[in-house]
């Protein structure tokens, strides 16, 4: 095989073992999420760095690992060269991309050697459609789960609590069951904590009639 070839393959087979990474895909989605708020329309770049046949992995360009990167047209233009800038956003697709997805693309290189002086990396990059892990259901959380959570904050001095709807643990009902929770506790248990919801259009915060006159509503952005 050649080297893109061995490029193609390694990427392909890593992208499977880092899609079916939970924590990986929550992170990004996170991050997505913040920046999707910020900047609009975009893409997620992950460069998985250099492969190295020898040892048979990706060299990660960052220290702590992965990196993502939520691009559209214009930055990838300011922070690829034209080439790979063009092989980049040539398999953008946001019209394919299904609802609660977003686009991945996975970016790889392969040292050709000293022997190649033009075109010495050969680069390849795959394309994913990723269902967004925060669209998909709320989280189960109990009020006892929520209840102990907020006693062990309350002892360790937490005292703002931000409550981000894009998070299935306050998504829907459950951001309900926290608030609830933080006014008994508040009440019967003089713990008490300031809160702030953070929510979207996207993920908006599902407050029952009982609750809203305890909330001020401030809409940040247009």
């Amino acid at each position: 095989m050649d080297s893109i070839s061995i490029l193609q393959q390694a990427l392909n087979d890593f992208c499977s073992q880092v899609l079916f990474d939970t924590s990986f895909v929550a992170k990004a989605f996170k991050q997505i999420h913040f920046m999707k708020r910020e900047f609009g329309k975009g893409y997620a770049l992950v460069n998985v760095g250099e492969f190295r046949p020898d040892i048979d992995e990706f060299i990660y360009p960052e220290k702590d690992g992965l990196g993502t990167l939520w691009l559209d047209e214009e930055t990838t233009h300011q922070y690829l060269n034209s080439e790979m800038a063009a092989n980049v956003l040539n398999v953008v697709d946001h019209e394919s991309c299904p609802p609660h997805h977003e686009i991945f693309i996975f970016m790889g290189s392969i040292d050709n050697g000293d022997a190649i002086k033009e075109g010495r990396y050969s680069v390849a990059v795959m394309s994913f459609n990723v269902a967004d892990p925060y669209r998909i259901k709320p989280s189960s959380i109990t009020s006892k789960q929520i209840e102990k959570r907020l006693r062990r904050m309350a002892t360790s001095g937490v005292r703002l609590l931000i409550l981000d709807t894009s998070n299935p643990d306050f998504m829907g009902k459950n951001l309900a069951k926290w608030l609830r929770e933080i006014k008994r506790l508040g009440k019967n248990a003089n713990q008490h904590f300031s809160v702030m919801i953070d929510a979207t259009d996207e993920f908006p915060a599902e407050l029952p009639p009982d609750l809203q006159d305890d909330c001020w509503t401030i809409r940040v952005g247009n």
